[in-house]
């Protein structure tokens, strides 16, 4: 499956021209939507659980007091839809739609997608679908308001999910330190980078953070069954080092440029992963930064063109991730393999 959104985002770019981008872009989001919609509930970790929440809220003879209502503009698409399949049609249709509406560029919308697409975005996105929906609205905004907004585009992208009002901090902090024309020390990149390496190996955040949900969420049962039972494991150290290599790369490349929003929040997002060792909470505020900051980052920059070779190290940096986590499933924290 993972080979038909990869020929997807070939064709759009192919056809793609300045009087139709906005039809192939509704056209491509509707084919993702329509591909999300028909797959099985077993695929994606979290996928189940949105079916009990959609079969409690829109059935009103079944009752489950487990269930506590989600945020207002997700709450609105899944308790308005009128079927399951309808739901997941209409989170994967806007997921992809609102961040391809960021893009006036054809070129600058393909190097994202594609960078997204070996980066397991579009399997991440049926184990987090709210999440990247919500990070999906925040990016829109932000763009859509030219970053004059940041705190309100993250109060807005919250009612679709909270991990945001996380999320939106790092956008004006570093967009404060961009209009200041500030720059950060690369020693300070250097000695982050390897203090969240020593959290990683040591299990330090993933056990500070289970024991917060244990004493202040000790009544969820999601949150239990999702995580603080299930406190990581050794399987997170291939993609940790994985990531501490990539971060050794952009430092490398852009060793010397003054680094923008979205290296930043790139950044900010690989060490809070390496720092999770794969520890749910913490790795998906990482992957939503990190996703964030590859839009930004090839939306606002040139630093990732093509036509500058050092950058086809990333790519296939990249491509390898592809092949670790999505043909040879080694170490992947995401779905099961399609199913329909």
């Amino acid at each position: 499956m993972y080979f038909v959104f990869f020929i997807l985002i070939i064709c759009t770019y192919l056809i793609w021209n300045n009087k139709n981008h906005k039809v192939v872009i509704y056209i491509f989001s509707f084919v993702v939507g329509l591909i999300y919609a028909t797959r099985s509930i077993s695929v994606g970790n979290d996928t189940e659980s949105y079916y009990l929440y959609y079969l409690t809220i829109s059935n009103k003879y079944i009752t489950n007091p487990l269930i506590s209502f989600y945020e207002p503009i997700y709450h609105f698409i899944i308790s308005n839809s009128p079927s399951f399949h309808f739901y997941l049609f209409v989170v994967s249709f806007l997921m992809v739609l609102l961040i391809s509406l960021t893009f006036k560029s054809k070129s600058n919308w393909f190097r994202a997608f594609l960078l997204l697409y070996f980066f397991g975005f579009f399997n991440v996105a049926t184990d987090q679908s709210r999440q990247l929906l919500s990070l999906s609205f925040l990016i829109y905004f932000i763009k859509k308001l030219n970053y004059s907004k940041n705190i309100f585009s993250g109060i807005l992208a919250s009612f679709v999910h909270k991990s945001n009002l996380l999320i939106a901090p790092f956008v004006v902090i570093f967009n404060y330190l961009d209009k200041k024309n500030k720059t950060i020390p690369n020693y300070i990149y250097i000695v982050l980078l390897f203090i969240s390496l020593y959290l990683g190996i040591n299990k330090v955040l993933q056990n500070f953070v289970s024991s917060l949900l244990g004493v202040y969420f000790s009544d969820s049962i999601y949150i239990a069954e999702k995580f603080y039972l299930s406190n990581g494991g050794n399987g997170g150290f291939g993609l940790m080092y994985y990531r501490f290599v990539l971060v050794i790369i952009f430092l490398t490349l852009f060793f010397f440029k003054k680094k923008s929003i979205g290296f930043n929040i790139v950044f900010s997002g690989l060490i809070i992963q390496i720092s999770s060792l794969g520890f749910m909470p913490v790795e998906r505020i990482g992957f939503s930064l990190f996703f964030l900051g590859l839009v930004i980052i090839v939306n606002d920059k040139t630093y990732l063109e093509f036509k500058k070779w050092k950058v086809y190290i990333i790519y296939f940096y990249a491509l390898i991730y592809f092949i670790q986590t999505n043909i040879m499933n080694i170490e992947k924290n995401g779905s099961v393999p399609w199913t329909f």
